[in-house]
């Protein structure tokens, strides 16, 4: 099973209900991005805040990567500028996007003799991702809506 993040959008109602992730994957539009993608723009999406709840005293930043992340208006302006700066810079590639990930190599080798991923995505695909995931955030910023996402 391919690593994949979550994004589904909730009222604030919804979110203050008990939330049976089964019943949000069947009833709700649920956007999967691959994880491959979320771990190469992972450095800026550390800079969108999390909708702060009654436990915390302080705002936490980016998306918690194995858990659940909650993002209200003041997040979802920051992921939607985001997103629309990647998904420019991304409408400038090839179709098919190359990019750079993770190095590894090895065990027991020399860490030299490894190298780093080539992912190949389609552009198409992942611009329209992030442009379904703006919608989101719109809908948040100007309604009453959260981004409930599930990390891996």
């Amino acid at each position: 099973m391919a690593l994949v993040h979550e994004f589904v959008l909730l009222t604030q109602e919804e979110c203050k209900e008990k939330i049976n992730l089964n019943d949000i994957r069947v009833n709700k539009d649920v956007l999967e991005i691959h994880d491959d993608i979320i771990l190469y723009i992972y450095d800026s999406l550390k800079w969108v805040p999390q909708a702060q709840t009654a436990n915390s005293t302080e705002r936490e930043y980016g998306l918690n990567y194995y858990g659940i992340t909650m993002i209200d208006k003041e997040g979802a302006i920051v992921l939607y500028n985001i997103l629309k700066a990647w998904s420019d810079l991304f409408k400038n590639s090839p179709p098919v996007l190359i990019l750079t990930g993770s190095y590894s190599w090895t065990e027991g080798e020399d860490i030299s003799s490894g190298g780093y991923e080539v992912i190949e995505l389609d552009r198409d695909e992942v611009i329209g991702q992030f442009n379904k995931l703006m919608s989101f955030a719109k809908k948040v910023i100007n309604e009453n809506y959260q981004i409930l996402h599930f990390g891996i």
